[in-house]
C-alpha cells in the first residue's frame, strides 16, 4: 500500500504546525488552555505590577520614601506581564515561520511507500526512513511527522490518497502511537 500527499502550504498550515510543536514539547496537547493560561499570568502580573506601582508612588508622595529598590521591580512585573499577555502564541510564530518559508506557492509531495517515504518540491527531493520519525501528532486537518527536534513534515489529509488507512499505515511503520491534539 501507497499513501501520497499532493499540497501547496499556506499560513494556516504552518500556524498548525506550531500548534503540535508545543504540544510535543510540553507534553500538553490542549493549546487553548495553554494560551488562556499564559494570558491569565500575563494579565495578574500586570495588575500585580500596576498596583506595586500606584502604592509606591502613593508611598512617596505620602512621605514613606518609595525607593527605586520598591519601584523597579514593580516597573519590570508589570513589563514582563504585558510581554506574556502580548506575547508569541502559536499564531504569531507560525506567520514567522511560513515568512521564512522558501517555497510559497510551490507544491509539495509526500510519497509513503512501504520501505521510505519520498519528498518533493520545487527546491529538494528527500528520502527518509520510517526510523526517523520521532513523534507524530494529528489534528482535524493535518497530521505532523516530526523527524527531529524541530522539523516535521504537515500533511493533509484533504490532500491524501486514498483518504482512509493513513493513520493505521503510519502508526504500523512507525511503532509510534498517534497523540491527538484538542484545539
Amino acid at each position: 500500500m501507497q499513501y501520497r500527499f499532493n499540497m501547496t502550504y499556506d499560513e494556516s498550515d504552518f500556524i498548525a504546525f506550531m500548534s503540535a510543536y508545543i504540544a510535543r514539547s510540553t507534553g500538553k496537547v490542549s493549546i487553548k488552555l495553554l494560551n488562556i493560561l499564559s494570558r491569565l499570568a500575563g494579565a495578574f502580573m500586570v495588575i500585580g505590577g500596576m498596583a506595586n506601582i500606584v502604592l509606591s508612588v502613593y508611598s512617596a508622595v505620602r512621605g514613606g520614601g518609595a525607593t527605586m529598590s520598591v519601584l523597579l521591580p514593580a516597573i519590570f512585573i508589570t513589563v514582563v506581564g504585558l510581554a506574556i499577555f502580548y506575547g508569541k502564541d502559536t499564531k504569531h510564530s507560525g506567520r514567522m515561520l511560513w515568512k521564512n518559508y522558501d517555497n510559497k506557492g510551490g507544491a509539495v509531495s509526500y510519497l509513503f511507500s512501504p520501505n521510505e517515504i519520498k519528498s518533493h518540491d520545487r527546491i529538494s527531493d528527500r528520502k527518509y526512513q520510517y526510523s526517523v520519525i520521532r513523534d507524530i501528532f494529528e489534528d482535524d486537518e493535518r497530521y505532523y511527522l516530526f523527524v527531529s527536534a524541530k522539523e516535521g513534515l504537515i500533511l493533509r489529509k484533504d490532500c491524501a490518497s486514498p483518504k482512509e488507512g493513513f493513520s493505521d499505515f503510519i502508526a504500523e511503520k512507525t511503532g509510534l502511537k498517534i497523540n491527538y491534539i484538542k484545539k
